[in-house]
C-alpha cells in the first residue's frame, strides 16, 4: 500500500466473508500492526481500528468504497450496458466485454472475459482495479490505482 510520496508500507489484508453480506478486513503490517480493521454489511460501515494517520473520514471511505467495488456486492440487480470490444483491435486472443453501470451516480465499468473473468474494474475516472494471474476461477493479483487520491495498493493471494 502506498499513500502518496509519504507512506509506503508492505503488509497483509486479511478479507473475510462472515456471513452472507458481510465481509471484515483487517490490513497488517509485515510487523504485526493492525492499521486498519473494519466490517461493512448489513449493519453499514463500522471500524473497529484504525491507525492514528488512516483514521480520517475520508480515508476509511476510500477504502470501503474500494472493498465495495472489489466485491461488486450492491451491483445485482443494477440495469447495465453491454459492449464488445473487437479482439482485433488489441491483439487479444480472446474477445472482452465492457459492463456499464451507474451505481450511487457513479458510472462504473466491467471488463471480462468470454469465459466471465473479471480483468478490469474502473469507478469512472477516480479508481482503477485489475485483476489478473486467475487460478480457476480465483484472481492471484489486484491491483488498485485511484486517479484523484494519492493511495494505491497491490495485492497478492496468499492462500483461499
Amino acid at each position: 500500500m502506498s499513500y502518496g510520496n509519504k507512506f509506503e508500507m508492505g503488509g497483509m489484508l486479511v478479507l473475510k466473508q462472515t456471513s452472507v453480506g458481510n465481509y471484515r478486513t483487517i490490513f497488517l503490517t509485515k510487523f504485526g500492526l493492525t492499521l486498519f480493521d473494519f466490517e461493512f454489511g448489513e449493519n453499514g460501515f463500522i471500524v473497529h481500528k484504525a491507525f492514528e494517520q488512516m483514521n480520517k473520514k475520508m480515508f476509511l471511505k476510500v477504502i470501503e468504497n474500494d472493498m465495495e467495488l472489489l466485491l461488486t456486492r450492491h451491483y445485482q440487480g443494477c440495469t447495465a450496458s453491454f459492449f464488445v470490444k473487437d479482439p482485433q483491435s488489441h491483439n487479444k486472443i480472446k474477445t472482452e466485454s465492457v459492463i456499464k453501470t451507474t451505481m450511487n451516480k457513479k458510472i462504473h465499468y466491467f471488463v471480462q472475459t468470454d469465459d466471465q473473468l473479471l480483468l478490469e474494474m474502473h469507478q469512472g475516472t477516480a479508481v482503477s482495479i485489475f485483476l489478473s494471474q486467475y487460478k480457476q476461477t480465483i484472481p492471484h493479483s489486484i491491483q488498485i490505482q485511484h486517479h484523484n487520491f494519492p493511495l494505491s495498493m497491490d495485492l497478492t493471494l496468499l492462500k483461499h
